[in-house]
């Protein structure tokens, strides 16, 4: 009855204080949700969608298809949410340092325009920052502040995860759980070969796996990825455009590290040791780099970007 009706003792979500428990209800739902965002289109839709719950939004004006919401992005989302700011402080608190975010890198932002010929208009980039991560955390925020957002998805619900106490840091990180999921199961579809279609979002031979008809192609999850909840957002900035905008420098990444620079990173600001460090690496199989976006024009694995696999260490 609660999940299905609401209730009048919700409480709505207090930034800076622990995200309320999800239901398994909610977890199903809202994962459905964000599929409806990762298959093919999806991308396009919820952002066309955002008018349902802000008339008056206009970003899906001279927006690129590089920063169109999708599956690797949620991954990233999750990630760079987790960060630290300078101060020692933050870190999965579902809020987002906006340094660069929306710069569109290339002659007068178009960055297919021979940005090859014209990289040396830039000062050097020595770090990395949330740059195309502006609509991923918008769409999130519709989803998270409306149980009806995206029209024609399930919403048996009444109230929104804000209103029932859920942290915007929780959702971000389902998210992140639902893009690796995604992954695994396209991957698995690609391994059957190029008669078989990935979920609506391309034929398999636009995703180019070594390891087709293999039998070590297929990913097999030892486990399911446990969801836990919990996390605090930060406090806002009254004067933020958006109450995920966080004011605090982050503490990102040297885009040009090597490894010892890499390890040291994650152990100061993850506590990771080398073996962890080495396994979260992998996450840099799914998605691709993308010029306008940061300058580099790179993919970490051939042509299969919207697969969850091992591809990165081969």
């Amino acid at each position: 009855m609660f999940a299905l009706f609401g209730a009048s003792f919700c409480q709505e979500y207090v930034p800076g204080t622990p995200g309320a428990p999800w239901t398994e209800e909610e977890v199903e739902v809202y994962k459905s949700k964000l599929y409806d965002i990762m298959v093919r289109g999806g991308g396009m839709r919820s952002m066309s969608k955002l008018k349902d719950v802000w008339p008056d939004e206009t970003i899906s004006k001279g927006y690129s298809k590089m920063r169109e919401p999708n599956a690797p992005k949620f991954l990233r989302l999750a990630f760079h949410d987790c960060l630290k700011y300078t101060d020692g402080s933050g870190g999965c608190d579902g809020c987002l340092n906006w340094h660069n975010v929306g710069y569109k890198f290339g002659i007068d932002g178009n960055a297919d325009a021979q940005w090859l010929d014209h990289k040396d208009l830039y000062e050097d980039l020595t770090v990395s920052d949330n740059n195309g991560l502006e609509l991923v955390a918008k769409v999130l925020e519709a989803m998270y502040t409306n149980p009806r957002y995206p029209n024609g998805t399930p919403k048996p619900f009444k109230v929104s995860l804000k209103e029932t106490g859920k942290s915007r840091a929780d959702l971000w990180a389902l998210a992140a759980i639902a893009a690796v999921e995604f992954g695994v199961e396209n991957n698995n579809m690609a391994c059957e070969g190029p008669e078989v279609y990935l979920q609506g979002i391309q034929p398999v031979r636009s995703q180019c796996t070594t390891s087709v008809n293999s039998t070590s192609c297929k990913v097999v999850m030892p486990r399911s990825i446990k969801f836990q909840t919990g996390r605090a957002d930060c406090i806002p900035d009254p004067n933020a455009e958006e109450p995920y905008i966080a004011t605090k420098e982050e503490r990102h990444p040297w885009l040009l590290g090597n490894g010892e620079s890499t390890v040291e990173f994650f152990e100061r600001d993850f506590g990771f040791n080398g073996e962890e460090m080495v396994a979260i690496m992998g996450a840099h199989t799914f998605g691709r780099l993308n010029p306008e976006v940061s300058l580099f024009r790179y993919t970490w694995t051939p042509s299969q970007r919207q697969l969850f696999n091992n591809e990165y260490y081969k």
